[in-house]
């Protein structure tokens, strides 16, 4: 791909070459620390042999005296000379833990919080902002939003402007810099997490499926699905007819990644997956980006009867025309709040946006 291949079979045969390298200089010194602990071993008894064999011609100890201490002599170096073999050990099993630091460090996840049973999909924002670091510029601020029960709310802008991390904050998977995030009237810190997202069907744009079967991806390795639930999410999804088209049907097997599925395809397998446990909010991002335009509008139409909350992420603004609010977000702040109608009418940034969109196909269709 872009003709990189001999530059990056330089960088690799650089890295192998000093790979090797240090490996040869960590073998030399750690034969060289055995050889000298070895040698300490043996030269140890036979010198103290030689010295006492000395002393027990001139009468000056017996032999048993020199039996004895050389026995003792010879416990003691042992340890001794398996010292430099242990630090040296102890070196390289301190890089090992240098590269875990970062996992340890991390704080795990609150898993002992209040469990919503029901929840209704209401979710309220307010003056969350976010930062990767406190030194970096903030992402998303000051974002105040209330998302009622069963609405349907477009999140759109320009690459970079946070639609993908404010996904995130929803999910917990990022804790807000300011601000709270609350579900049902209940913060997010105070929930457990693992509890609160099982009752969230997700597809963000890192979302991968894994080497295993149609029916194990979907399930997402839960025996507990019924099959004919995952039947319909596939249905709602688009994918029902394609999969049993297979050769295997849902047994069918995926490659690592999906490799051996189209893109649109990897896609409605992974919106099946996140709509298989009948989610309470769903959560899309770029999820239907790589599909058709036929199927796409099935896949809207079949989302439409869902009785649930939704959040979707687009980029292609004629997805989302349908949406109950339309949340325009522009280098992390929100400067539009709309449905499609209002907003085209404002003239404001989303009419720059879905105006250059209609523009570039008309273009593309008058090129084909």
């Amino acid at each position: 791909v872009l003709g990189a291949e001999k530059k990056v079979f330089d960088q690799w045969h650089s890295l192998f070459h000093n790979q090797l390298k240090v490996s040869q200089k960590q073998n030399f010194l750690s034969s060289s620390l055995e050889t000298f602990s070895s040698g300490i071993q043996f030269i140890t008894p036979l010198l103290l042999l030689w010295i006492g064999s000395y002393f027990v011609l001139q009468g000056k100890v017996t032999l048993g005296e020199v039996l004895g201490f050389t026995s003792l002599a010879t416990s003691l170096m042992i340890p001794i000379a398996s010292i430099g073999t242990t630090y040296s050990q102890f070196l390289l099993l301190g890089s090992y833990i240098q590269r875990l630091q970062d996992v340890v460090d991390s704080k795990t996840e609150k898993t002992d919080g209040l469990e919503l049973e029901n929840l209704s999909g209401k979710i309220e924002l307010k003056n969350v902002s976010f930062k990767y670091d406190k030194f970096g510029k903030e992402i998303l601020s000051s974002i105040n939003l209330s998302i009622n029960a069963g609405e349907k709310i477009a999140i759109v802008g320009q690459s970079g402007s946070g639609k993908s991390t404010l996904a995130k904050l929803i999910l917990g998977l990022y804790s807000p810099t300011e601000g709270s995030i609350t579900f049902d009237g209940k913060t997010i810190d105070e929930l457990d997490l693992h509890h609160l997202r099982s009752q969230i069907g997700a597809v963000l744009q890192e979302t991968r499926l894994f080497h295993g079967s149609i029916l194990e991806n979907i399930r997402l390795l839960n025996d507990q699905v019924p099959f004919e639930k995952v039947i319909e999410a596939c249905k709602l999804a688009d994918i029902h007819e394609e999969i049993i088209k297979q050769p295997m049907g849902y047994y069918t097997m995926i490659s690592e990644g999906g490799s051996n599925f189209s893109g649109g395809q990897r896609q409605r397998l992974l919106l099946a997956r996140a709509l298989v446990n009948e989610p309470k909010i769903l959560i899309l991002d770029e999820a239907t980006s790589a599909l058709d335009n036929l199927s796409e509008i099935r896949v809207q139409q079949n989302l439409r009867r869902l009785n649930c909350t939704q959040i979707i992420i687009a980029h292609r603004l004629t997805t989302i025309v349908d949406a109950d609010r339309i949340i325009v977000l522009k280098d992390g702040e929100i400067v539009e709040i709309g449905n499609h109608q209002e907003l085209l009418k404002n003239k404001g940034f989303y009419y720059k946006l879905y105006t250059r969109q209609q523009k570039e196909n008309q273009n593309e269709e008058v090129a084909i």
